[in-house]
């Protein structure tokens, strides 16, 4: 088992992917495959969450775990305060449910 380094200002969402749906070749993730996790989808979360967004290889689950891909959100500096976080949650929100629409 290898554990992925997550930075301190890194926030890292990890979505499941499929086979079945495109988003997969034989058994490699394709990581232009997932729609909401598009260059171009990418390029409109870095805007709506002032980030730096990417995708890597990622996994979910332990023992009998699947394929995944992770989106890796890398902040300049993750604020302390209550408002910051909030809007910072708000906008992981926005985020995820533009994935799940595709």
């Amino acid at each position: 088992m290898s554990l992925r380094r997550i930075e301190l200002d890194e926030l890292v969402v990890t979505f499941g992917v499929s086979a079945r749906t495109g988003e997969m070749d034989a058994d490699t993730v394709r990581l232009d495959g997932v729609p909401g996790l598009r260059p171009r989808d990418l390029r409109e979360s870095e805007g709506d969450l002032g980030v730096a967004a990417s995708v890597r290889l990622g996994g979910i689950g332990v023992g009998t775990s699947g394929p995944g891909m992770d989106l890796v959100l890398a902040y300049a500096s993750i604020p302390g305060d209550l408002l910051a976080l909030a809007q910072i949650g708000r906008g992981l929100l926005k985020v995820i449910q533009r994935v799940r629409k595709r």
